[in-house]
């Protein structure tokens, strides 16, 4: 790691900031939502449901490990990618390589259900994973772990969702929102008993200090309840795509016939969808973290993307022409 920082170029910095970003909950709002207005909407109603497990499921492992970022104990790391979370596994690497790993299940000689223009996680997937090791956010192993847990989490997704299809097929409409309803509700129950076991655990005053050092750094390092929160909001996603992914074919969009259509409507679309988002974040942020109303806001801030993307913005389309 010490001699991957010691390539101290701007460009290179500049790059590998770029790309640690592209797993980023904001931009990963974004490209589900072009992926389904102008590209392809099975692929992002099927790949979607990975970021929010990927992420809650490499958090509860953090929590288990507990293994502190490579800047809180050594102080020849440069952090220049902060984090409260701990550091094992990397959940950036584990979902650019789950997405990579999801969207290369469907691209065989006889099936290709989603088509080229997916290439977007697999060409970063690799990029994003050295990143982390040059922006001192992860050792190397935390990488190597997360990008055992993608391949795990993409293959077993796909398989996974086609047993879930099938056996929801001939359901109701009604019980299948329910039974996602249910999975989400006993999965916040065991985020909840998580937190509460690992807000047990004291940290070592070094780790703060150090953490510290990055000029970016804000509040107090806080592994525990800060990660909580991330993870209630991932929750929520969970919940908005069980609530709108059943119905959204009631909400038909047929794909843009032209360039300039597709810009229009991504335009249009992400303006609507940014401005419920960061709208919902600023309310959120009068409040104190950690608060009851605070993590509420957070899982709504999360739990309306599914349903703007699915159906909302298909009736803004559709009622604007575009």
């Amino acid at each position: 790691m010490i001699g991957m920082q010691s390539l101290d170029v701007h460009a290179l910095h500049m790059a590998m900031k770029i790309v640690g970003q592209c797993c980023s909950g904001e931009v990963l709002v974004l490209y589900f939502a072009v992926l389904y207005w102008i590209v392809d909407q099975q692929a992002c109603v099927d790949a979607i449901w990975l970021v929010p497990l990927t992420e809650i499921f490499c958090g509860i492992l953090k929590w288990h490990f507990k293994e502190p970022r490579p800047g809180w104990v050594d102080n020849a790391v440069i952090i220049r990618a902060n984090s409260h979370e701990y550091s094992f596994p990397s959940s950036h690497a584990a979902i650019a390589v789950g997405l990579a790993t999801f969207f290369t299940q469907g691209h065989t000689a006889d099936m290709d259900p989603y088509n080229h223009s997916l290439q977007y996680p697999k060409c970063l997937a690799f990029a994003v994973c050295l990143s982390r090791v040059y922006e001192g956010a992860h050792h190397i192993h935390d990488v190597i772990a997360g990008t055992c847990f993608g391949i795990a989490a993409g293959l077993g997704l796909f398989r996974v969702q086609n047993e879930i299809k099938a056996y929801v097929a001939d359901k109701d409409e009604s019980f299948a929102i329910g039974l996602g309803l249910v999975a989400c509700f006993a999965l916040f129950l065991f985020i909840l008993r998580c937190f509460r076991e690992v807000s047990k655990s004291d940290l070592p005053p070094q780790w703060g200090r150090f953490a510290k050092r990055s000029k970016s750094f804000k509040g107090t390092l806080n592994p525990h309840a800060v990660p909580f929160m991330s993870y209630i909001g991932m929750t929520g996603v969970l919940v908005g795509l069980s609530i709108a992914e059943v119905p959204r074919h009631h909400f038909p969009l047929d794909m843009p016939s032209d360039t300039m259509s597709a810009t229009v409507r991504s335009f249009v679309g992400l303006t609507f969808l940014l401005g419920m988002f960061f709208g919902v974040r600023f309310v959120e942020k009068t409040f104190t973290p950690g608060s009851t109303t605070a993590l509420a806001l957070r899982a709504v801030r999360y739990g309306q993307v599914p349903p703007l993307i699915l159906i909302a913005a298909p009736l803004v389309f559709g009622a604007l022409g575009i």
